[in-house]
């Protein structure tokens, strides 16, 4: 390793790039691509997974909803059009029935008009417990959550989502301690919550909404957990079974429930993610070993060329191993500067993509990103594939010997 801090180290390394300046340039650019590529792959998925984690990250990963609807089928002396309401006791019904089921929440939900000073609007308000998984992982910017002492005192109070916040508040206003109009009621708002895709705009405590709303024991959403092991699929299947005989459903309805198996579609998008990193690990590694086998080749080509040079070096007293190691060096050199331009340049590209779509209302690709350690895993990859690769053109020089050189 001293031979690196040696100034004919350099000098040498100087003169040998300059003699041969496009044909090194030509050469890195293989390289410099397929770092390039492989970072800029690499952090799209990784994009990719942050919106999914965003938009369903406040939910379990094994998670069914179930929405009530309309019936679409004439059934048992019921007409079509029928609106389909849930009922508490359906839970230990579905319990006993549909084997896997970890918890069951039946949620409430109803549309209202909010009102704000003179700003006015119709939001979806939800009723929920302090435990109740849809509300226990929300992101609070401010305030605090509903807890078991406002559920139990039926207190007026209500969390707010930020896309209402904007909406209905001005920059400077404070939103934690005032109050909403909500279809005719006034709330006091404790709370305010990152939206995603499934959240009503508006919770207050169950027993609230109930009395508010004049509802007696029916639900119109359903939230199913199920447990890490049990087939979501079959699951999900089952449940609407079980379902369309208790709310008197024809068996062959399929517009009376509305039906999302998030443990589906996890599954779905874990699979695409692996085979997305698989893909951009194959071609990133396959790409960059392409790139630095044309620098071994380039090596080879101009070890051939300076024949002459390395028999006087070696007949004034050079040893072979300084010859190796010049070699060597040449094809780390060429190889790691081109991967750090690669790097650089896949970064400045990653830049340029978030800025794009994060002008778009709803980006599927949120903060690309490429981690520190996968950073210096390539470039200590390159280092070693380009070792390795100099070993060819390096012995090759070695083998030479000094009295046939000078001949030639």
């Amino acid at each position: 390793m001293f031979f690196l801090f040696q100034r004919d180290t350099w000098v040498e390394l100087y003169s040998s790039l300059r003699k041969n300046i496009f044909r090194t340039v030509v050469t890195m650019i293989g390289v410099w691509w397929g770092v390039m590529m492989f970072i800029v792959l690499l952090g799209i998925t990784k994009g990719v997974d942050n919106w999914f984690s965003q938009k369903f990250g406040s939910f379990a990963t094994n998670t069914i909803f179930v929405l009530a609807k309309n019936t679409s089928m004439p059934y048992k002396g019921f007409q079509s059009g029928r609106q389909v309401e849930f009922r508490e006791e359906f839970g230990e019904i579905i319990k006993k029935r549909v084997q896997g089921i970890e918890s069951i929440k039946f949620l409430a939900r109803e549309n209202a008009v909010v009102l704000k000073d003179l700003v006015a609007g119709s939001y979806q308000v939800s009723g929920n417990n302090r435990d109740d998984l849809i509300l226990k992982k929300k992101e609070l910017f401010e305030g605090r959550y509903i807890d078991n002492l406002d559920v139990e005192e039926g207190s007026k109070v209500v969390m707010i989502s930020e896309n209402l916040v904007d909406q209905m508040f001005k920059k400077e206003d404070e939103v934690i301690g005032t109050y909403l109009n909500i279809s005719e009621s006034m709330f006091k708002i404790i709370g305010v919550y990152k939206k995603s895709r499934f959240d009503e705009d508006i919770y207050m405590p169950i027993s609230t909404f109930l009395r508010h709303f004049n509802i007696k024991n029916t639900y119109s959403f359903i939230l199913v957990t199920a447990k890490e092991d049990a087939d979501i699929y079959k699951i999900e299947l089952n449940i609407q079974n079980v379902l369309k005989e208790l709310v008197g459903a024809h068996p062959d309805d399929t517009g009376c429930l509305n039906v999302f198996n998030l443990g589906n579609q996890f599954r779905k998008f874990v699979g695409m993610q692996k085979g997305l990193v698989f893909l951009t690990w194959v071609v990133g590694i396959a790409t960059l070993i392409a790139g630095v086998l044309a620098i071994g080749n380039i090596l080879l080509i101009t070890v051939k060329e300076r024949t002459q040079e390395i028999g006087i070096r070696r007949a004034i007293g050079a040893q072979p191993s300084q010859i190796k190691n010049q070699i060597v060096f040449e094809s780390v050199f060429i190889a790691s500067l081109a991967g750090i331009i690669g790097l650089i340049s896949g970064g400045l590209i990653l830049m340029l993509i978030d800025n794009i779509v994060s002008q778009s209302p709803e980006p599927k690709i949120i903060n690309p990103s490429v981690s520190l350690v996968v950073i210096f895993g390539a470039i200590l990859f390159i280092i070693i594939i380009a070792s390795l690769i100099g070993l060819m053109p390096a012995y090759r020089a070695i083998s030479v010997k000094p009295i046939d050189a000078l001949r030639d």
